[in-house]
């Protein structure tokens, strides 16, 4: 445990030094920042390679600059780092946490920051037994990469005593701020031709962006969905992405992406184009939407790509 305390150091402000904030998202930092210093679970979901991360270190960097928060009071772990490939469950993360206490013997709340946190089996007994500890202050900050742990797990576990924000790519503003470009017709159009995705910006070679696009494709749909959900039709997977893509300029429904490949004479149903759309949506590779019937005064569901 002591190897994977020293690795966590290097993560965390312990030693005072300073780490890459990134672009700030003040519209998000705002309204993070108005529910600090409760126990509510702030809970960040969204699209990988969105800035969560980034997110957390700028809530981080604002807890101990403007409410002198003492750094060894905040304890930092992204499960995405190779160095905490040991901590795959509840009772490991348990252990890694008291023993930081025992080496810190901080004082006072601690602030938890767990970054996606969908990598941890049964992630919800540790947030949930922290976030109601009254012997002791806790605060949790959360990420993750997968809705289903907002509507389903989080729902079930801490129902009433979280908040949750969805942390989307870019806006058109942000991108130009980024930029340090003014709105306008072209750089609107700039920005539907690109997208929102943070790391884009870094990227100033088309062939560059294309391949990034495509990895983060790949490690959604091949790592994300396919490994976790046991996806068998991996083929028919990436096909009804790819409809999706195409479709981007228009409702879609799941009748119509069934009756879509029937045409192709590809064989599939209803049932699993409806599962593989709600694998898609959890990871907010697509999003759903609504359509108002004006003549029937109904709404209808239908979908459409939000990447």
């Amino acid at each position: 445990m002591l190897d994977t305390f020293e690795k966590i150091r290097k993560y965390n402000l312990w030693d005072k030094k300073s780490v890459n904030l990134g672009f700030e998202r003040t519209s998000y930092l705002s309204k993070v920042s108005k529910y600090i210093d409760n126990k509510l679970i702030k809970v960040l979901l969204g699209q990988r390679r969105v800035g969560k991360s980034y997110l957390l270190r700028q809530i981080i960097d604002l807890l101990v600059n403007e409410k002198s928060v003492n750094p060894h009071n905040i304890f930092y772990l992204n499960k995405e780092y190779t160095a905490f490939n040991s901590i795959n469950n509840s009772g490991e993360l348990e252990e890694l946490f008291n023993f930081y206490k025992r080496k810190s013997k901080v004082k006072g709340k601690i602030y938890l920051f767990l970054d996606e946190i969908q990598n941890i089996k049964n992630r919800g007994l540790f947030v949930n037994s922290y976030s109601q500890d009254f012997s002791a202050e806790f605060e949790l900050f959360i990420t993750g990469s997968n809705s289903r742990l907002l509507a389903g797990e989080l729902a079930g576990f801490l129902s009433g005593r979280y908040v949750g924000f969805i942390i989307h790519p870019f806006s058109l503003t942000e991108a130009a701020s980024f930029k340090n470009k003014i709105v306008d017709r072209n750089f609107f159009l700039d920005y539907l031709q690109e997208g929102g995705l943070p790391e884009l910006y870094n990227l100033t070679d088309e062939e560059m962006r294309l391949h990034y696009i495509e990895s983060l494709k790949n490690t959604i749909v091949l790592r994300d969905i396919v490994s976790r959900y046991n996806i068998k039709g991996v083929v028919l997977l990436e096909q009804i992405l790819r409809f999706a893509l195409s479709s981007i300029a228009s409702l879609t429904s799941i009748s119509s992406i069934v009756n879509y490949f029937k045409s192709k004479q590809k064989k599939t149903n209803y049932e699993t184009v409806s599962s593989y759309i709600n694998y898609l949506t959890e990871m907010f590779i697509i999003n759903k939407s609504t359509r108002y019937n004006l003549k029937g005064g109904e709404f209808s569901e239908g979908r459409r790509n939000i990447m």
